[in-house]
């Protein structure tokens, strides 16, 4: 597009503050807290924190460029990102205090920055922060995605090569975090606190550490993602249905998260007024799913006139960035 760094990293603030300004908003009900650091928080900081890291790798290229020849940094520039990756995946399950440490205190920016939790003394105090997502746990995952779209654009690999790198790595992923779950109680940060027993439940296997992100809980997300981005470059379909539900969600992500709030809400409230969900039984039966169906066909429809709305704005729009 021709941008400058200094036009991309303005755009990337720009949208980085508008999620944490939009998450700020969705989360006012919740009083309590001054600030609450939710999943809106860390993307808008890492999205713009991913922009400047491509900034920093395009400065020291150029800087590298007269010493090292293109093929050499070629081979540096992926193994730099995926060990940067692999480091910051580690670091979560290294740092995480022992449930010991429950009542201790800890700085607001290291709760922003690090750990997340709420200072137990604060709970009743407004300029309580509380800790969902603080970014630093979650910049692997963001780092880990631009190593594999760094690649993917030099290798220039066709569908059928890129589905199966992805299940390469989707396996691989899926099959290092089984040992490290059973035999490397530090990579699922404090395993004694799962019940029933890792090793005397199966479905115990994926009761893992979210908040942060531990080691064997990033391998198993991000494996499993991998494995179906394989399935669906290999189903890629020659013709693109602009109306299908996945095109129309996709294109319109932040307005879907948004809104679906107030959708469920309202939607849930009508069916309890009409007698077709039950309080005792919100999260199952029929009236569960004819809530969960029944929200997602509220919000293709919404979301479908938002993307109309958002192709008559102008391209600098800030609607066009929901």
């Amino acid at each position: 597009m021709g941008w400058s760094w200094s036009s991309i990293l303005k755009h990337y603030a720009v949208r980085g503050l508008l999620l944490i300004v939009v998450q700020d908003a969705v989360n006012m009900r919740l009083g309590t807290f001054l600030f609450i650091t939710t999943v809106l928080f860390a993307l808008g900081v890492n999205i713009f924190l991913g922009a400047l890291i491509l900034c920093i790798e395009d400065t020291v290229v150029k800087r590298a460029t007269p010493i090292l020849s293109s093929r050499q940094i070629d081979v540096i520039r992926p193994i730099a990102y995926f060990s940067f990756a692999a480091f910051l995946t580690v670091l979560p399950s290294l740092y995480v205090p022992k449930p010991s440490a429950v009542n201790n205190y800890f700085s607001n920016w290291y709760l922003f920055a690090f750990l997340p939790k709420a200072n137990e003394a604060d709970w009743n105090n407004p300029g309580v922060v509380l800790s969902v997502y603080p970014f630093i746990p979650w910049l692997a995952h963001t780092v880990w995605g631009i190593a594999i779209g760094q690649v993917s654009k030099r290798m220039k690999w066709n569908t059928g090569a890129l589905a199966l790198v992805n299940m390469i790595a989707g396996i691989s992923m899926i099959c290092i975090a089984i040992p490290l779950r059973y035999w490397a109680n530090w990579t699922s940060i404090n395993p004694e606190l799962v019940v029933p027993a890792i090793q005397s439940s199966f479905i115990s296997f994926f009761n893992n550490v979210k908040y942060p992100p531990s080691v064997v809980y990033t391998l198993i997300t991000l494996g499993a993602n991998h494995s179906l981005l394989s399935l669906l470059l290999l189903v890629n379909p020659r013709r693109i249905n602009e109306s299908g539900p996945l095109i129309i969600f996709g294109s319109s992500s932040l307005f879907f998260y948004v809104t679906h709030f107030w959708v469920y809400r309202m939607f849930s409230a009508l069916l309890l007024f009409v007698g077709l969900l039950k309080e005792d039984a919100m999260y199952s039966g029929i009236g569960f799913w004819l809530c969960y169906f029944g929200g997602l066909g509220i919000e293709y429809i919404i979301c479908r006139k938002y993307a109309a709305f958002k192709k008559s704005t102008s391209k600098d729009s800030l609607w066009r960035l929901f």
